[in-house]
């Protein structure tokens, strides 16, 4: 990995930045195995190559920051399994895995928790990702046959970053979270169902071992988390042109966007009157855009560039 300091931070800030606690074992892992097959493969063949600046990392920083002080509050809890890594073998596969905290529920039974530093856009769309319900219950069928314990409860502490005081109690947005971390179950997978998706997972990676960069697996619109098309309301005047108007977003057709706009004009007084008018908005693919790096080496990255339209 090579890094670049675009913004000038300090030699200490740096540092900070490129601090990076995760253990590399020799074998797989879930995280990898919940990436997209391109990214996995692309990062395997060209991480020499690969740069990015430091400020890049200020989000992973954070994570990191979080699941320190929830290490050393899970060991105050007797009998209670932190951050161990541990292999298990799934058919032929030697798999790591490392819940992030095993507490004892009873005397004989424990929960898993795994902990997640997201933003309020996740809890308020879907709350558990399908990539998080697949990881614990992984880690929940590992950790039973690993520690020969029951885990009979397994949930996701979302930590909301970007969580608003005014968003929630002032502005009263609909579906808000009241608080800034939820606590969610995730429902339990059958042992069958666990192994099934660990050995699928790690037979289609090596399946595409081979196969050129051009011709892997494109990423689908969730895997890059790709926004919707979509249309908004936005001013069309004064100092805020072009600015999106409160509540002004979101909506899926052009007539329920007119329509927005057209019954705030008629709410509107002579000293509060604007122009407004209602744009289209394309699909963004968030993760290749902000957060992938290997996209420099990514052929769906550049078509979708030089087409200038979602893909």
């Amino acid at each position: 990995m090579n890094y670049t300091n675009r913004h000038e931070l300090s030699d200490f800030a740096c540092a900070i930045l490129k601090e990076d606690d995760y253990d590399h074992p020799d074998g797989f892992t879930m995280s990898q195995l919940n990436n997209p097959i391109r990214i996995n493969l692309l990062t395997k063949r060209h991480n020499e190559l690969i740069e990015t600046d430091v400020i890049n990392n200020s989000y992973s920083v954070r994570g990191q920051a979080l699941h320190a002080l929830a290490a050393l509050a899970g060991k105050k809890f007797k009998a209670a399994i932190i951050e161990e890594r541990f292999m298990v073998k799934v058919g032929p596969y030697k798999v790591f895995f490392k819940p992030d905290a095993l507490i004892p529920s009873s005397s004989n039974t424990y929960r898993l928790w795994d902990i997640k530093d997201c933003k309020v856009g996740t809890a308020r769309r879907e709350h558990l990702k399908p990539e998080w319900i697949a990881q614990v219950n992984c880690y929940k069928w590992a950790a039973e046959q690993y520690h020969q314990i029951k885990i009979n409860q397994q949930t996701v502490m979302m930590w909301l970053k970007d969580w608003s005081y005014t968003d929630c109690h002032e502005r009263n947005l609909p579906n808000y979270p009241p608080i800034d971390i939820i606590e969610e179950d995730v429902p339990i997978w059958t042992d069958a169902e666990c192994k099934a998706y660990i050995i699928h997972e790690i037979e289609d990676l090596l399946s595409e071992d081979d196969t050129k960069d051009n011709d892997l697996p494109r990423c689908s619109s969730a895997e890059r988390w790709a926004t919707k098309d979509g249309f908004a309301v936005v001013f069309d005047d004064g100092k805020t042109k072009g600015q999106q108007v409160p509540k002004g977003g979101g909506y899926t057709t052009y007539i329920e966007a007119k329509t927005f706009a057209e019954e705030k004009k008629k709410k509107m007084t002579k000293s509060t009157k604007r122009e407004l008018k209602v744009i289209f908005k394309p699909s963004v693919s968030i993760r290749c855009e902000r957060f992938c790096l290997v996209n420099k080496f990514c052929n769906q990255y550049h078509e979708s560039k030089q087409q200038e339209q979602p893909f």
